[in-house]
C-alpha cells in the first residue's frame, strides 16, 4: 500500500485516518448513550476519552487534505459530489465541535476532563474557572481516593453548577453527538452503498487501499 494518496486511490495515511476517526466517534457516541457522569462513570469517561480521540484524529485529517490533495473523484454527478463533500465536511465538523463543546461543558462545572484516566485538564484548579469567574469550589479530602472525590465534589455541591457559557456548549453537545452526528452518518453511509451496491462506483473499494479499477491481466 502506497504511503500518500494518488490519482486512483487513498494512501495508507489516509485510509488509516479515516478508519480511526470513524471508530472513534462511533465509540463515542456509543459510550455516551450507555455511560451516565451520575451512573455508569466509567463508561461516560470512555466517552469522553474517545471524544477526545475524535478531536485529534479530524484535526490530523484537516492538516493532511492541506498539503495532500484527494484522489480524483469517481462520481461524476456534480450534485452528488457537492452532496458527499458536504456531508463528509460535516463530519469533520462534528468530530471537532463536539469535544470542544464537551470540554467547554465540563469545565463551566470545575469538571476534570480526562483522556482514558489521565487529566488533562484539572477540574477545580483556576484553570477550570476560565469560563465563569471564580465561584468558591469545596475542598477535596486528601485522604478520599479519586472516584469518591469526584463524587463528593459533583453531588454535594462540590461542582459549580453552569454559566450560561457552560449551558450553551452543553446544548450543543448534545444536538452534535445525537441528531446531527446520527443524520450525516445515516447520509454517509447510505451515500457509499448507493455508489458501492447500485451505481458499481468503487469508493468503498479506494478507501480500502485498492485502485479504483482491477489492475488488467
Amino acid at each position: 500500500m502506497v504511503l500518500l494518496d494518488r490519482h486512483d486511490r487513498y494512501g495508507a495515511v489516509s485510509i488509516v485516518l479515516h478508519w480511526a476517526l470513524a471508530a472513534s466517534m462511533l465509540l463515542a457516541w456509543l459510550f455516551g448513550q450507555l455511560g451516565d457522569p451520575r451512573g455508569a462513570r466509567e463508561l461516560f469517561q470512555l466517552h469522553n476519552s474517545f471524544g477526545l480521540l475524535a478531536l485529534v484524529f479530524a484535526l490530523a485529517l484537516v492538516i493532511w487534505r492541506l498539503f495532500v490533495p484527494r484522489p480524483e473523484p469517481l462520481v461524476k454527478s456534480p450534485l452528488e459530489r457537492i452532496l458527499a463533500r458536504t456531508v463528509q465536511a460535516g463530519l469533520l465538523a462534528v468530530a471537532i465541535a463536539a469535544p470542544l463543546s464537551g470540554i467547554v461543558a465540563l469545565q463551566s462545572e470545575g469538571r476534570p476532563v480526562r483522556f482514558f484516566g489521565i487529566e488533562v485538564l484539572s477540574g477545580n484548579a483556576p484553570s477550570a474557572r476560565w469560563l465563569d469567574g471564580a465561584t468558591r469550589v469545596l475542598p477535596t479530602p486528601a485522604h478520599a481516593d479519586e472516584d469518591r472525590q469526584e463524587e463528593e465534589h459533583a453531588y454535594a455541591g462540590g461542582y459549580r453548577e453552569e454559566g450560561e457559557a457552560g449551558e450553551a456548549a452543553e446544548e450543543l453537545h448534545e444536538l452534535l453527538v445525537v441528531p446531527l452526528f446520527l443524520l450525516l452518518l445515516g447520509l454517509h453511509v447510505a451515500g457509499v452503498a448507493k455508489h458501492h451496491l447500485i451505481d458499481r462506483v468503487p469508493v468503498l473499494r479506494r478507501m480500502l487501499g485498492r485502485p479504483a479499477l482491477p489492475a488488467a491481466g
